[in-house]
């Protein structure tokens, strides 16, 4: 067995079917030195939770340490969880040492493994010819990736930007980032960020990897920027070619040699660009929205008393700037009195253009009949979807029962305090007075004991004269 695989990695691939999973085991090397360590590598898919696996003990080896690793990966639309459990081994002596044939229990199954020897050897004793170190290049297939949603879009519509760092599986190139990972995206944002166009910046705290498929093969991804472009004009935004320098290492043409070289590679991104629509002529089309959105709402009752409050949201969700979409400021009139809204904005964390925004309003009802809020509570966007101009508005019927309150109606005392706002008539006090005036307050009150003591004065004149 050795002569005909000396020195690379021996792979014994192990398939079980009808169980709904897969398990292989990989070995380390069958020649190594004392310096070096022995692996016992399993890799299970199709189950969710990761096992715990007691390794066999190897003569002339003590146990290391043991990593373990979890990844997903779509397979036919569904999540499938990969298990990597590995156990390492140090050599404790020289000579040749078998692994016995044995096997695992995973969820009730038994997956055997083949008898396996390892050689180990000192390397200060070994005898070999001097040899010249060449650090080989190793092929790799990683791409610096931005991803555009769309080619064309219309004024006001976003265009979503994220770059990407892909590793293929499989990749026998050892890259890493380098220590400038932070300033080099910042060059990206200033680079990528188009004049002509609102950004809405997804802020990326921590540059995870994630397994992903892309047309059938799975990848490392690393997502390094993204934003959110939105065009105030019919310019064609075009986004330049940005480059990012790795660390890429080259391996030593010696099999018994651990060395390697670290040595740098540019990846680079592809020039692209993206066309403008004008929209469809509208009245007043300075601030429309662009999108694609629907309306949910919920309401406390649908019938109230005239003078009661109730609860209403008004929920807008879909593809869109939900920036511009504002709901806040409605205006008190004899039907209703409105608060200010509690307002919750909320993006999609796999979609970031896709969100939700709510409005829930506390209202009063003043005047009784049957009453709609869709004249307070609308606003008109363009819809991508439709290619047309819609208008998103309140639609639920409010009844409202009881007596109107009015301030022009005789009512009771108790109504006509309930009918009135506690802000009515603020808009004509003037703010810079004091609430209480101390100077004033002090004279009048100096005024009426000055009275009341002169006429004090008086009665005792009036009642000595008598005397």
């Amino acid at each position: 067995m050795s002569k005909k695989i000396p020195y690379f990695l021996l792979f014994l691939i192990i398939f079980f079917q009808g169980f709904g999973q897969d398990v292989s085991f990989d070995f380390g090397k069958n020649k190594i030195n004392l310096e070096e360590k022995f692996f016992i590598k399993i890799s299970i898919k199709g189950i969710d939770k990761r096992p715990i696996l007691s390794f066999p003990e190897i003569e002339g080896f003590k146990k290391a340490d043991k990593p373990a690793s979890t990844g997903v990966s779509m397979q036919d639309g569904k999540s499938v969880y990969i298990h990597t459990l590995i156990q390492n081994y140090i050599p404790t002596k020289e000579g040749t040492f078998k692994l016995n044939k044995g096997n695992f229990q995973i969820q009730a199954k038994s997956f055997s493994y083949d008898e396996f020897l390892i050689t180990v050897f000192d390397p200060f004793k070994v005898e070999t010819k001097p040899k010249k170190i060449v650090f080989l290049e190793i092929k790799d297939n990683a791409q610096l990736s931005l991803l555009i949603n769309k080619k064309s879009v219309y004024k006001g519509e976003g265009i979503q930007v994220v770059l990407f760092f892909n590793v293929p599986e499989g990749n026998k190139a050892e890259i890493e980032f380098q220590n400038d990972l932070a300033a080099k995206i910042e060059e990206f944002e200033l680079k990528l960020k188009p004049k002509n166009c609102w950004e809405e910046k997804n802020e990326i705290l921590e540059i995870k990897p994630k397994i992903v498929q892309i047309n059938g093969k799975t990848f490392t991804q690393y997502k390094l920027y993204e934003s959110i472009f939105y065009p105030i004009d019919e310019k064609t935004i075009t986004f330049p070619s940005v480059s990012l320098q790795m660390n890429k290492y080259r391996i030593s043409n010696d099999e018994n040699s651990s060395q390697k070289k670290k040595d740098t590679k540019i990846y680079s991104t592809e020039r692209q660009s993206v066309s403008i629509k004008k929209l469809p002529t509208y009245p007043s089309d300075a601030n429309i929205i662009v999108g694609d959105f629907q309306v949910n709402e919920k309401i406390e009752k649908k019938t109230v008393t005239a003078g009661e409050s109730f609860n209403y949201e008004f929920k807008v969700s879909g593809k869109g700037n939900f920036n511009l979409i504002n709901q806040a400021d409605l205006t008190n009139d004899e039907n209703f009195d409105f608060y200010p809204p509690t307002i919750k904005f909320v993006k999609n964390e796999n979609d970031y253009l896709q969100g939700n925004k709510s409005f829930k309003y506390n209202i009063v009802a003043k005047k009784i009949g049957t009453k709609q809020l869709d004249k307070y509570i609308n606003f008109v966007f363009f819809n991508t979807k439709t290619i047309k101009y819609d208008t998103l508005k309140a639609s639920i019927l409010i009844e409202v029962i009881g007596k109107n309150l009015n301030k022009d109606t005789l009512q009771t005392v108790d109504e006509e305090i309930l009918g009135q706002s506690i802000f009515d008539g603020i808009e004509n006090q003037d703010s810079s007075e004091s609430y209480f005036n101390l100077n004033e307050t002090i004279n009048k009150l100096s005024n009426i004991l000055a009275i009341i003591m002169f006429a004090f004065l008086i009665f005792l004149g009036i009642k000595n004269y008598k005397n």
